[in-house]
């Protein structure tokens, strides 16, 4: 019948060969930022290309090309990889991933950790600078440095400090103690730059700092430990470089924040080589433990997550601010005292500032930084103080009102003014401070509870209350409350009747407003000692009080 030719195919016979084996072995020559890799690797009769993988994870990141790839022939071989620019006191890992014709294989994972470079002594080259005065008095509380030396030179600090103490430059330690906490150096011990602590500072001249001191030593963990007492500590870096907080968190256990000084208190995420520090030991830790700084495997703290909003309260006074308080709820938190309400830092001398005071938390500090309470549901009130420069204009801004949520009022209450601010119009509010300081309290709830509780907080009628001092010389303040907009006059009258002087005449807002009378009349002249009638007068009413002026 015929031949049928069926279409072309093709075939390839195998290479002679197979996928290249391999093997790990162990690092050699380990430096502080150098190592050898090693290995075998069986090419099985094809050139095969050879790499190690290498970094800080499984993941690895980094690779390098082994000296003696490629490989031939049909035996194991050995091969080798020389690193260099690793990280000191870090772990790495690394493999062999070996290539020819036929296939790829990689070999197990192995480790190694880089050397410590941890010297016996260490270099110091650090200056200080501080503001000039020619009178000690004129310094201020703002002009301290918190201060300290890495290492553990054991050195009385007036070896670095010139000129004479009190008049040349003051220094002062915290105890710790719940009161009378600063100590005045005195040439104790404490006042020796031991490892890890550090002292308030202030100075008339640059202090200069270029020696060798002996480095503090390490625990097994290569960490060291910071002696601690209860209440305030004043800490400093006891290395020479740079270290996370979170990592020092993370190897204590703790979510204490630390807390840094440069004219105003604020939180550090970092210590600082030659900067002081304020933690406070809350955890009852008898030493705090900083760990080497490495780069790229410090611990990190772990954080839970949660639902929640903060407002954080900026106070302004003349050139001083304050940023560190807030105030919040979390799914997290509690109504009562727990991780999320910071205490807050003192300082030498007064700072502006704003305080939660909270006695039933602490009775030994009682004053917070912060104060996060469990989710709003009806109403709350965070009660804060706020201690400014006294007859000076001060401002107060609230900021992240817009995170509450919108079905909820926001209220802030200056309760010594008895003066109001809904802060979902205005975020920011300006007083002046009456004592020295002012009360507030920021109200969140529903609108028709924060109503009900401000008609009962707010001036109700026209009314003058006791001036203070009283008796006084040579001036007293006078109180007095405008339940809403009206003309007011206050005057002062001997007890003859006749007018001394005025002290307001015009419209006054609603709430409590203060007047000062300096014990003179219209023209500027002293008015003798005796008694004197305070007069307060609106279109319908008047109110008298007796005061009494004291020479």
């Amino acid at each position: 019948v015929g031949t049928t030719y069926g279409s072309d195919q093709t075939f390839t016979t195998l290479q002679a060969g197979s996928a290249p084996t391999t093997t790990t072995e162990v690092a050699t020559g380990i430096g502080t930022n150098s190592a050898t890799l090693n290995g075998t690797v069986n090419p099985n009769d094809l050139s095969t290309t050879v790499v190690f993988e290498y970094g800080p994870t499984t993941s690895y990141g980094s690779e390098i090309v082994a000296s003696e790839s490629p490989l031939t022939g049909s035996s194991s071989t050995s091969v080798s990889a020389d690193l260099t620019g690793l990280v000191e006191n870090t772990t790495y890992h690394f493999r062999i991933v070996a290539t020819n014709d036929i296939g790829s294989s990689s070999s197990a994972d192995k480790n190694f950790t880089t050397l410590l470079d941890y010297q016996a002594t260490m270099d110091l080259d650090v200056s200080f600078n501080f503001p000039q005065h020619d009178n000690p008095a004129d310094y201020t509380t703002a002009d301290y440095r918190l201060l300290g030396l890495p290492g553990n030179s054991g050195t009385d600090i007036a070896g670095y400090l010139a000129g004479d103490h009190a008049t040349g430059w003051q220094v002062y330690w915290d105890n710790g103690a719940a009161a009378n906490y600063l100590v005045e150096y005195d040439g104790s011990a404490n006042f020796d730059f031991k490892t890890g602590r550090a002292f308030w500072v202030i100075s008339k001249e640059q202090i200069a700092i270029n020696t060798a001191v002996a480095s503090a030593l390490l625990n097994a963990d290569n960490a060291i430990e910071i002696p601690l007492h209860s209440g305030w500590n004043m800490i400093t870096n006891p290395f020479n470089r740079i270290v996370s907080w979170n990592a020092v968190q993370a190897t204590n256990g703790i979510s204490t924040p630390l807390w840094k000084f440069s004219g105003s208190f604020s939180e550090s995420t970092t210590l600082n080589p030659f900067s002081g520090y304020y933690y406070s030991n809350a955890d009852g830790l008898s030493e705090l433990v900083i760990p080497y700084p490495v780069g790229g495997s410090a611990k990190q703290l772990s954080t839970g997550s949660a639902d929640g909003w903060q407002v954080n309260i900026e106070l302004a006074s003349g050139e001083y601010r304050d940023t560190s308080a807030r105030l919040g709820v979390s799914d997290l938190a509690k109504d009562g005292i727990d991780s999320y309400d910071y205490r807050r830092p003192r300082a030498v001398g007064e700072l502006p500032v704003v305080v939660f005071e909270r006695l039933h938390w602490d009775t030994d500090y009682p004053a917070f930084v912060s104060d996060i309470r469990a989710q709003v549901t009806d109403i709350q009130f965070w009660d804060f103080t706020v201690t400014a420069q006294e007859r000076k204009s001060a401002e107060l801004q609230m900021i992240g009102v817009d995170a509450i949520p919108g079905n909820l009022s926001v209220i802030l209450l200056d309760k010594t003014h008895l003066r109001t601010v809904n802060l979902r119009e205005s975020d920011t509010y300006t007083f002046r401070p009456v004592y020295g300081g002012a009360e507030f309290a920021v109200i969140v709830g529903r609108q028709e509870q924060v109503d009900q509780q401000l008609e009962n907080l707010l001036p109700r009628q026209f009314s003058l209350e006791a001036n203070f001092p009283n008796p006084f010389n040579p001036s007293t303040t006078v109180p007095i409350n405008i339940p809403e907009q009206m003309r007011v006059t206050v005057r002062v009258y001997d007890l003859l009747g006749g007018q001394v002087a005025t002290l307001h005449s015009g419209i006054m807002e609603p709430g409590r407003h203060f007047l000062t009378w300096r014990g003179k009349d219209e023209f500027g002249s002293l008015m003798a000692s005796g008694i004197y009638i305070l007069r307060a007068e609106t279109e319908h009413s008047a109110v008298n009080r007796k005061i009494i002026l004291i020479k």
